[in-house]
């Protein structure tokens, strides 16, 4: 079965030095915002991950929540990045990036 979400993931976007980094922490703020304000989101995405996975056969409980899921989509999305990139940054990303 697959899990929903996590709740006891710290979520931490201390200040950062940088112009450009505060700037891209805000950005993914602003995505965390939309996603906690509709909740509606993940559970869609929740469910049609999982009836999907569900066709294709795969009942193994995956490494990764669906929330982590929607999120590397989004960050892959909006930074224009493939799969491979986008797995990368977020795994080398010095604070949990949320949105990230």
């Amino acid at each position: 079965m697959r899990i929903k979400l996590n709740p006891q993931e710290p979520f931490d976007f201390s200040p950062a030095r940088l112009k450009v980094t505060r700037d891209y922490h805000q950005k993914y703020q602003a995505v965390d915002g939309i996603l906690a304000e509709t909740p509606k989101i993940l559970t869609r995405f929740h469910g049609d991950v999982s009836r999907v996975l569900s066709k294709a056969g795969r009942k193994r409980q995956a490494h990764f929540t669906s929330d982590h899921l929607l999120r590397a989509i989004l960050v892959m999305e909006i930074e224009g990045l493939p799969y491979r990139e986008t797995v990368v940054r977020i795994d080398d990303c010095r604070r949990p990036c949320k949105a990230a």
